[in-house]
Parts: C-alpha cells; sequence; structure tokens
C-alpha cells in the first residue's frame, strides 16, 4: 500500500497551529475555542444529518468551507454515497497525486473470475480450525447487530466474495502489550486488490513527525516564557475503516463465512469498508486527516494523526483541550472514539512509543516531568528513540 513514511515536513498550517497553542494564553484559547464549539453546536441542532454516513456530512461540508479547507469534495461525494473499492482510486487535493497508471485487472476480468474465487474461499472456510470458525462466526454477528452487514439469500451477479479469517496482533501501544483478535477479508484472493489502484500516497504523521511538533512547540513558548510547561494528548477512532460507508452498486462486497452450528456457507454485503481491501487505506486516511485538519483550523490545536491514532501537545494548564477536541469530532460531528484509550499527561503513548515532557538543565541532563518541563523524550523498547527540548 503506498504509505508515505519518516517524513518530518511540517505545513503552513501545522505551523500556525504550533505558533497559536505556544503563545496563547490558556484562558483566551479556551475562550477562543468555546465560542468555536458553541457556534457548531447550534448549528448542528438546525440541520438535521441525512441518512447513514460515517459522521454529519452536511455539517463537515459547511465546516470545511467556512475554514477555508478546500480540496475535499472528492471525500465528501464518498463520505454520502460509499467508497468505491475498484479502479484508480486518490484525493489529489488531499495528498500529493503518485505516478500515472491503471489497475492491474479490470472489474469485468475480476467478475470472470469469480466462480473460481467463490470456489477457493469456500475451501479455505471449510478448512479452518473449530475455534477460528467459531471467532469468524461471531465476527460477523457483532458486524450484523450493528448494521455493518447485512444477509443475501442469493448473492447479486455483481458480488465480489470476501474470504473472512481472523488474525492475531501485537498491541504495543498499549501500557501492557496485548495480543488482540481482529476479523479480516481477503481482498488478495478475492482479486479487488487488483482491481484498484491508489492514485495518491497516503502520507501520515509518524513518531518523528510528533516529535518535531512537540519539539516545535517546546521551544516556541519557552522563547518567550522559560517556565512554559506542556503535557500530550491522544485519541483513537472507534472501528475506523467501519465509520465509512461502502459502494455496491458496480462491485458488491461480499463476505462468506461458515455458520459452525449447522456448517451452511452464508453471504453478508458489507455496508460499510473491509479491513484487508487496498481501497480502504486511502478512503480512511483521508477522512482523518480531514478531521485532524479541522481540529488544527479550529480549534487551533496541533493535532497529529497516523491512522485511527490522533495525538497533540498542549499547555499543562489547558483542562479542557482533550475534551474539547473529542466534543467537536464525536459530539458535533458525530464520529466514534474510543474514550476508553483517550488520555493526557506528561507522559503518554503513542505509536508504541512513550512521550515524556521534560525540560533540559543548563548544564545538561534533563529534569522530571514532575518538574514541569517541555519538550519530548521518546522512549521505546529499545530505549530512547527521541530527545526534543526547548
Amino acid at each position: 500500500m503506498p504509505v508515505a513514511k519518516g517524513m518530518t515536513q511540517i505545513d503552513d498550517e501545522m505551523t500556525a497551529a504550533i505558533e497559536y497553542s505556544a503563545t496563547t494564553p490558556v484562558r483566551e484559547a479556551q475562550r477562543m475555542r468555546g465560542e468555536f464549539l458553541t457556534r457548531w453546536r447550534k448549528r448542528s441542532s438546525q440541520l438535521s444529518p441525512r441518512g447513514a454516513g460515517p459522521c454529519h456530512v452536511d455539517l463537515l461540508d459547511e465546516m470545511l468551507r467556512d475554514l477555508g479547507i478546500r480540496g475535499a469534495d472528492a471525500l465528501l461525494h464518498h463520505l454520502r454515497t460509499g467508497c468505491p473499492m475498484s479502479g484508480v482510486v486518490g484525493y489529489e487535493e488531499i495528498y500529493s497525486p503518485g505516478p500515472p497508471g491503471e489497475p492491474e485487472i479490470t472489474e469485468e476480468e475480476l467478475l470472470r473470475r469469480q466462480p473460481d474465487v467463490l470456489a477457493r474461499s469456500t475451501q479455505a472456510i471449510r478448512a479452518e480450525s473449530p475455534a477460528n470458525k467459531e471467532a469468524i462466526w461471531s465476527s460477523v454477528r457483532k458486524e450484523l447487530e450493528a448494521g455493518f452487514v447485512v444477509e443475501l439469500r442469493n448473492p447479486p451477479a455483481n458480488a465480489v466474495y470476501l474470504r473472512r479469517f481472523m488474525v492475531r496482533q501485537v498491541k504495543s501501544d498499549e501500557p501492557v502489550p496485548r495480543v488482540k483478535e481482529r476479523a479480516c477479508d481477503d481482498g488478495r484472493m478475492a482479486l479487488i486488490n487488483k482491481a484498484v489502484r491508489m492514485a495518491t500516497p497516503v502520507k501520515l504523521d509518524t513518531a518523528d513527525v510528533y516529535a518535531e511538533v512537540a519539539r516545535r512547540v517546546a521551544h516556541r513558548a519557552t522563547t518567550r516564557d522559560p517556565g512554559a510547561a506542556f503535557k500530550s494528548m491522544g485519541l483513537d477512532h472507534k472501528e475506523a475503516y467501519r465509520q465509512l460507508r461502502a459502494r455496491n452498486d458496480r462491485l458488491c462486497r461480499c463476505v462468506v463465512a461458515e455458520d459452525p452450528s449447522t456448517g451452511r456457507v452464508r453471504f453478508f454485503r458489507m455496508e460499510r469498508l473491509s479491513f484487508g481491501e487496498a481501497a480502504a487505506v486511502v478512503h480512511y486516511n483521508a477522512f482523518a486527516k480531514v478531521l485532524a485538519r479541522v481540529v488544527r483550523r479550529g480549534l487551533k490545536l496541533p493535532l497529529c494523526q497516523y491512522y485511527d491514532d490522533f495525538a497533540s501537545p498542549c499547555p499543562a494548564g489547558d483542562d479542557t483541550a482533550l475534551t474539547d477536541v473529542l466534543e467537536l469530532l464525536q459530539g458535533i460531528l458525530h464520529t466514534s472514539f474510543n474514550e476508553d484509550k483517550t488520555s493526557e499527561g506528561h507522559s503518554f503513548r503513542h505509536l508504541g512509543l512513550v512521550f515524556t515532557n521534560r525540560k533540559r538543565r543548563r548544564g545538561g541532563g534533563d529534569l522530571g516531568p514532575q518538574e514541569g518541563g517541555p519538550g519530548a523524550h521518546v522512549e521505546g523498547r529499545a530505549g530512547p528513540r527521541f530527545l526534543v527540548t526547548g
């Protein structure tokens, strides 16, 4: 998948948010955010959401225009009508264009090979262990209850059959690393990942980007006030890909799973994006990046985004920054976050690393976070990764 990593370039929009966060008194910043939220909370109550989109799309549309954020027309269209999984997919106004080209296979070729895909998918499903069959079926039932899938008695002629399987991920971004089971759909076996070309590489705010943002905030703030102190805050999008609607008119995503109680293979149309389809990467990250831009312009916080993880430094005395971000993105725009994974403080875990705000002593060495210093000391399992100070 075309994902650009390790890029520490900070654009003008982020620079402006850094400047505001680092130099504006906390009470003034809180007042500004409060006025912004009050205005859009009122507008949200006046504008009823249409359809079952991933968020209040019409309100987001108005907000983008008001904030001067351009180039999201294609994204807004897909949020309303569903995101395609084939063809040439990209967001040139959100990400820089990649090299030209076409998908490896056409939609026609994909559908011509449909019977073979179904046969191989069914064979693979039958070969799963009893435990995996139960886990797969449980994931389907949960998504059925949530409205993410709809059962089909007779799959349509344009069905793309996705074999569901379980993967086990080590979650290193939590205080105690654990193994998490996740249901994925086999986009390679279904051939849909050959029927799409992503025209725009996705640019993510990696750990080095966040460290650079924290360094700049600390440097700018301590230039004005040597005693300035900062903390970090983070948010985690809930069921990220499932927040975006799937488009099923040209090609219909059909998950194939076996009911362990009967041994019968059953079919389910995906109403949301699927973990396993390549196009979901660019669709979701374009959406998440636009949300981060709304926070940077509307709330003037230097929010970074890496897939479904969002993080920002903010003044240590600002006790409403995190709740203001949640109010905007969840309360007003109606996107969903894992509130048990939101966090803030001098010591902060993000992307599997621990960021600890510290201040350099004049003669060398670091002051601890209890001494209220700026900067970001970033540690991983193998020890320090970054040390940025004011």
